[in-house]
């Protein structure tokens, strides 16, 4: 927030001095006392007009002092320190306030509830923790503090801590929150995994069912089913879930592809057709070519050149041609001049468009939807924004 926009954020507090200070008496004091207090905050947004910002928070401070009843400004000057960086006068000021004997127990736990927040920028997250269990024990401010705790687990990489608060944060506010609790308990299933080579024992199925129980719809669910299937030999029951996740979302094509191809090699009936299903759903070519590296070379490029016929693309032009002098010099024979320099000239051509298919694959290949941030593999939390679920393989054709 720049010093503009506070003044903006402040201008009410101005406006509504005298009323607030009104309701308490009309005597002339009173009346008094409204033109100072109006006549400081109009300095004070002064000051942040023009970039004063020392001068305009010391004006603030001498308000906040001289009014000890102003709850809503001392609350004002201790956001702006924290927005400042100020993280020290913020937690000051908000301890000093936290326990003044005028505060209700309302704006006592609105005090706390700052205070965590300055905790939580200033990396105190024990501090912040012991602070909003203390709302919570006390049933005040209970959904921001819960929220609060939400990102401190997060932090600290306590899934089963950020699970329940989630749920009980839903719980409160009515705010939808199973897909982010399902990737918790998706974290906690692999938490598991890494910990636990015997996952039979364990409770990555545990994990991973409450996580299905909060989002069926999950795509990350989805394809961790498909792979605990694999593990299981249950190839029917990883051909659904693969199924599934496609179904949910055809975007994630390319992010099935590792798991069929394990399912290709245990000699899974219906894998291939189910190949070819994702050939059909897919936008781009990422399970095209897989299909065509499962053919002989003829069959690959009578394949590959349907395609072409119908969509061009480089990529898929690069692995036709890649395949054309194996089926040249297949038909013409090696001892057929023309043939050979027909089979030079398209590798010549392969390798040209080799290249290109291979600079095309060192670009991104997945996107966060909501800030935009790109990245060359699947991410569940985006490392820019810290959005869950977010980001999506971008469709290469």
């Amino acid at each position: 927030m720049n010093w503009s926009e506070l003044a903006i954020v402040l201008l009410p507090f101005a406006s509504l001095s005298g009323y607030l200070i009104g309701k308490r008496g009309g005597e002339k004091s009173s009346g008094q006392r409204v033109d100072q207090l109006s006549k400081q905050y109009f300095q004070g947004l002064n000051h942040l007009l023009n970039e004063e910002q020392d001068q305009a928070i010391a004006l603030f401070e001498r308000i906040a002092d001289d009014d000890t009843d102003r709850f809503e400004t001392q609350l004002a000057l201790g956001s702006l320190f924290r927005r400042r960086g100020e993280l020290e006068r913020a937690i000051r000021l908000h301890q000093d306030l936290s326990v003044k004997a005028m505060l209700t127990t309302e704006q006592r736990a609105i005090a706390l509830l700052e205070l965590g927040d300055d905790f939580v920028r200033a990396g105190l997250l024990d501090r912040a923790e012991a602070l909003f269990d203390e709302l919570l024990a006390i049933d005040a401010q209970s959904a921001p503090a819960l929220k609060q705790l939400i990102g401190i687990y997060e932090q600290e990489r306590d899934w089963a801590k950020a699970a329940n608060a989630a749920n009980a944060y839903q719980r409160i506010s009515g705010e939808a929150m199973g897909r982010l609790i399902s990737h918790f308990y998706c974290e906690a299933a692999l938490v598991t995994q890494q910990n636990n080579a015997d996952r039979s024992t364990s409770g990555f199925d545990d994990a991973l069912a409450l996580a299905i129980t909060a989002d069926p719809d999950s795509v990350r669910v989805a394809l961790m089913r498909a792979a605990r299937a694999i593990e299981m030999g249950d190839a029917l029951g990883a051909s659904a879930a693969l199924m599934h996740a496609v179904e949910i979302d055809t975007l994630f094509v390319p992010e099935t592809l590792p798991i069929l191809t394990q399912l290709r090699n245990l000699d899974a009936p219906g894998s291939d057709a189910l190949l070819d299903r994702f050939v059909l759903l897919e936008k781009g070519t990422n399970a095209l070519l897989a299909r065509a590296q499962t053919l002989d070379s003829a069959e690959a490029t009578k394949l590959l050149h349907a395609r072409l016929s119908v969509k061009p693309s480089a990529r898929v032009l690069a692995h036709w041609l890649k395949l054309r002098p194996t089926c040249a010099d297949s038909s013409a024979g090696a001892n057929n001049a023309g043939a050979n320099n027909v089979g030079a000239n398209i590798g010549d051509l392969s390798f040209m468009f080799d290249s290109l298919a291979q600079a095309n694959s060192s670009k991104l290949t997945h996107r966060c939807a909501q800030c935009g941030f790109g990245m060359v593999q699947q991410h569940w939390q985006c490392p820019s924004c810290k959005a869950w679920g977010t980001i999506k393989p971008l469709v290469l054709v």
